[in-house]
């Protein structure tokens, strides 16, 4: 810059940006990125310096991203950018530097299709400028395969790692610290696909590197040490990944400070370890005291966020806050899909996490959506030798054989209540039977008694009377036949065949076997309403007779009693469907009641089970059909019950 042109600024610019590489070298950065901004402010706003003022604002973009505060280093970059690209002689090389270093700090925002966008635009500037094999070309190859190792693109991550190493390599000699970040970048995606031990080589020659050219104590090498400590968990040593972790930590903190940004990936880390552990409380420590206290370069939408969060579910899940837990997880999972995408190996994760809570809580149905969606994710993007792809088939077996139990007892507790059930209506029929039982044997009684009498006093006429005696009798016997008969085969009938039955004889034929005498002896009308055109329905008689015993009597109990005793039976046909209705004259169901007037064992009678309505629509819905309650216009309860049209066939030959 020529200082005849500073005017009177000069010397206080010269002051200042003394000041800011002083700043710079004792590595207090925020100071010398404010340094470097004060400077291009003092910069004269015209063409010649335009240039010199993208730079500045360049180097305190620079500045801030070494303090952890991205947002202005992001804004300082974009301004500095804003500046070259308006210029009319453009210094290409410095634009390609600033586009690779915003491509950086958006990464670090978790930003990662941006930070895509200005690394591919880095990369056409330097490979033209350059040529594809200068370092300069193969960092932002390098920095590319990142942003595809967040975005979840392993394979095209390791493929453009393995070509920019191939080329470290020839031209170092495998000795530099491009060469170590490659191989700390391949060692974090080989984490992530699950291959520990080839993850485990590539970051020990990472830290070897760092360590001879940086000494032990560098950022650089704490990054090493952190995901060697990653990999040392995934397999199982404990102790040696948490010495790893809090020496990574410590180094640092000790650099950085203790509220730098970036140590929000060693807290997590550490304490998904200690919650493994199950020391819930060290766990804590780490996740929730500190994870949150970057919000001024971290905000709560950024993808380490995410993993605090997830981790703080599973913590709680531990600890059995079951609310608590999804809470963070779901959280956790927004986060996830609006930054990675839903397709993220990370997002699967998520779920699969959520799907266990689930599991957990008994919401199967819930469960199973999750390890489904999760199962879809995780195939697509992990080798199904991958650990998570192993869990989340661990899981989805267990969830099957859970749901394969569940589904046994509830048969088996049904075919129990059914039995139980079963039962009460047999002994209401026994008891329906007895009343009807006695008219034929009153009459064949009658008759016997009647010709006793005519013998004893030589009135009986054996050639004229003897033989319509007995077609009484035996036409009584027939009909005693006929209602056993029937009790038997209710009581031993297949509730599985299902055949065309018309409602109208079958619903006849019940009430003539068990309860015309039952309505006489209470004085009980019974109103039938028969459809005209046969109701055919495709179902099981004797399950329907179920529902009839199960309606009929609870109509009988509820108007035997009162003033009016009135029961309507009614048989319908629509397009459709066809069915009955049963309606009475009794108090109906009251509000309270009606939630909870199928559920099984709730009863109102004191004698009953309370399982006769709950049986009625699992019969009802097993035959494909339905039951409503309807308050009737006889002022009592009503049952409508829906069952499936026999459909006509047309057979041609």
């Amino acid at each position: 810059m020529k200082a005849n042109n500073l005017h009177k600024n000069q010397r206080l610019y010269n002051k200042v940006i003394k000041k800011a590489k002083n700043k710079e070298k004792k590595g207090f950065y925020k100071g010398a990125a404010l340094a470097y901004i004060d400077a291009s402010r003092l910069i004269p706003q015209t063409q010649e310096y335009l240039e010199e003022k993208a730079f500045h604002l360049a180097k305190a973009g620079c500045n801030f991203d070494e303090s952890g505060d991205y947002n202005h280093a992001k804004k300082a970059y974009k301004e500095s950018l804003h500046i070259m690209e308006n210029l009319p002689s453009k210094n290409l090389l410095l634009i390609s530097n600033t586009l690779n270093n915003l491509g950086v700090v958006l990464g670090n925002l978790g930003d990662y299709d941006e930070s895509d966008k200005y690394y591919n635009q880095a990369l056409m500037i330097r490979e033209k400028l350059l040529g594809t094999k200068h370092p300069d070309t193969l960092q932002t190859l390098n920095n590319l395969s990142v942003t595809d190792y967040y975005k979840g693109n392993y394979d095209k991550s390791i493929s453009s790692a393995l070509s920019v190493l191939k080329e470290q390599q020839k031209k170092f000699n495998g000795d530099s610290l491009e060469t170590s970040l490659t191989l700390y970048n391949l060692g974090n995606t080989y984490f992530a696909l699950g291959q520990y031990k080839t993850a485990l080589e590539y970051t020990e020659n990472s830290l070897l590197i760092r360590k001879r050219l940086l000494g032990p104590k560098d950022v650089l090498v704490s990054e090493s040490l952190s995901i060697k400590g990653n990999i040392l968990f995934a397999i199982g040593n404990i102790n040696l990944a948490i010495e790893c972790q809090k020496e990574a930590l410590a180094i640092k903190e000790n650099l950085l400070g203790h509220d730098h940004p970036s140590l929000v990936s060693y807290l997590n880390t550490l304490g998904g370890i200690y919650q493994s552990q199950n020391k819930l409380e060290e766990s804590i420590t780490f996740l929730s005291a500190r994870s949150f206290d970057f919000k001024n370069n971290f905000n709560n939408e950024h993808p380490h966020a995410a993993v605090s969060l997830m981790n703080l579910g599973t913590l709680y899940k531990a600890k059995n806050e079951l609310k608590k837990s999804e809470e963070y997880y779901q959280q956790a999972l927004k986060i996830q899909k609006n930054k990675l995408g839903s397709d993220h190996p990370y997002t699967g994760m998520l779920l699969n996490n959520l799907g266990e809570l689930a599991f957990i809580k008994g919401n199967n149905n819930d469960a199973e959506q999750y390890f489904a969606s999760a199962r879809k994710i995780l195939s697509k993007s992990l080798q199904p030798s991958h650990p998570y792809n192993k869990e989340i088939e661990k899981n989805y077996e267990n969830l099957q054989n859970k749901v394969a139990h569940l589904e046994r007892e509830k048969l088996e507790k049904r075919a129990a209540l059914h039995k139980s059930e079963r039962l009460v209506y047999l002994g209401q029929m026994a008891t329906m039977m007895a009343h009807n039982i006695n008219n034929p044997i009153g009459i064949i009684r009658m008759i016997a008694s009647g010709a006793l009498g005519d013998l004893n006093d030589n009135l009986f006429n054996p050639e004229t009377e003897l033989k319509p005696l007995l077609e009484k009798i035996v036409l009584q016997t027939e009909r005693l036949s006929v209602m056993m008969s029937n009790f038997r085969k209710f009581s031993r009938g297949d509730r599985k065949q299902l055949v065309s039955i018309n409602l109208n004889d079958l619903i006849e034929d019940i009430y003539q076997l068990l309860f015309v005498a039952p309505y006489q002896i209470d004085h009980i009308i019974t109103i039938k309403q028969f459809s005209k055109a046969p109701p055919l329905t495709h179902s099981n008689e004797f399950a329907i007779q179920e529902m009839l015993i199960s309606l009929l009597s609870n109509a009988r109990e509820a108007v035997k009693d009162k003033p009016i005793k009135k029961i309507v039976i009614q048989t319908w046909q629509q397009k459709d469907s066809v069915g009955f209705n049963i309606e009475d004259s009794g108090s109906g169901i009251s509000k309270e009641q009606l939630p909870q007037l199928f559920t099984p064992f709730l009863s109102s009678k004191s004698e009953g089970m309370g399982l006769g309505l709950y049986f009625c629509r699992e019969i009802a819905k097993d035959l494909g059909g339905t039951i409503e309650y309807y308050s009737a216009n006889l002022g009592g309860a009503g049952f409508k019950i829906t069952l499936p049209i026999e459909q006509e066939t047309n057979d041609e030959l």
